[in-house]
């Protein structure tokens, strides 16, 4: 009895490393199914560039992959504003194993990026052919996707890109102010945090003012004004500037704003040229040089009371009464 039961225990738990064998076969011969890939965008980085060409840097890291994953398979793309996707070739292709991960690096060159806001896209889509069941010849095609954005911006027209502050600021016309001539004091200051810059070379100032229009600027930087705008002059001294002048402007309601022109210079060997702008606040002014509207003068249209005439006119109608009395009393007396 002893033996019969030890007996039916030693193939009982022969059957069962057997059942169990398979199984441990299998989850040794099959990785466990990639992860979702990890994007880092390395740069560009979420800030302010003042050139218009980047170098877009890339790493992907993707856990549990390298068995089942052909450069064929996979596709690594990017695209700048919602533009077509961009195919990104890697530079290096390497499997971690720390990490049980495969990583991918990705370069490329973004040049002409226009001036303003922009939004970066690079998405990966693995594809997996992976077998189910081993020596039975199933397979199975699995796809990963991730995406990645960052948003970044181009100014090569400001020196804000810099961490220069420009400003300039109009005291003269005076807002809402009504002038009796046509010459007005043009008045104002300029100032920016650039004359201790170490990559300042040089740089001069050009001063503008436009009359009866409203500032504004195109995707490039460029002033598109309304109105008539004239040049002041270029100034090669350092700021702060303070200018003090007149200008002619006709009779009527007029606006002015003044428009500041750096032109710099960086330091190092060929270094181009390149300017950044500011305008100043908008002042509304009243010129009326034509009329005079004093308390104490009269105007064109104004003209004395008449008393001479009138007074004239009073006496001969009283001679008239007196001698219509006197007719009158004559005849009663008949």
């Amino acid at each position: 009895m002893h033996r019969t039961a030890v007996s039916f225990l030693l193939s009982l738990a022969f059957l069962l490393s057997m059942m169990a064998a398979p199984q441990v076969v299998m989850e040794a011969e099959a990785n466990p199914f990639p992860w979702n890939s990890e994007i880092t965008i390395e740069s560009p980085t979420n800030k302010t560039y003042n050139v218009d060409s980047l170098v877009l840097n890339v790493t992907i890291a993707t856990k549990f992959d390298g068995t089942y994953t052909s450069s064929s398979r996979r596709a690594v793309n990017y695209s700048l504003d919602s533009q077509p996707d961009v195919p990104l070739e890697a530079v290096n292709f390497y499997y971690d194993n720390e990490s049980k991960s495969s990583i991918f690096v990705g370069s490329t060159l973004l040049e002409g990026i226009t001036e303003g806001s922009h939004s970066l896209k690079v998405q990966c889509r693995y594809f997996y052919e992976v077998e189910v069941n081993a020596g039975g010849n199933t397979y199975i095609t699995q796809s990963h996707y991730s995406v990645e954005y960052v948003n970044f911006t181009v100014d090569t027209k400001s020196i804000q890109a810099e961490g220069y502050n420009i400003t300039v600021e109009v005291s003269s016309p005076i807002p809402d102010k009504t002038y009796k001539t046509n010459n007005v004091p043009l008045s104002f200051s300029c100032d920016a945090n650039i004359n201790n810059s170490s990559n300042v070379a040089s740089y001069s100032v050009v001063f503008d003012y436009n009359l009866d229009g409203q500032p504004g600027f195109d995707m490039f930087g460029n002033p598109v004004f309304s109105g008539e705008t004239k040049r002041i002059g270029q100034f090669y001294q350092p700021v702060p500037i303070d200018y003090n002048s007149s200008i002619h402007v006709p009779d009527g309601i007029h606006s002015l704003f003044v428009l500041v022109t750096f032109w710099i210079t960086p330091t190092g060997e060929h270094q181009n040229t390149f300017s950044a702008r500011a305008v100043s606040q908008v002042v509304n002014f009243t010129i009326s040089a034509g009329t005079t509207n004093s308390s104490d003068s009269l105007t064109s249209t104004d003209e004395p009371f008449p008393w001479v005439p009138v007074s004239s006119a009073v006496a001969v109608v009283a001679v008239v009464v007196a001698v219509a009395a006197v007719v009158y009393l004559k005849k009663r007396k008949r």
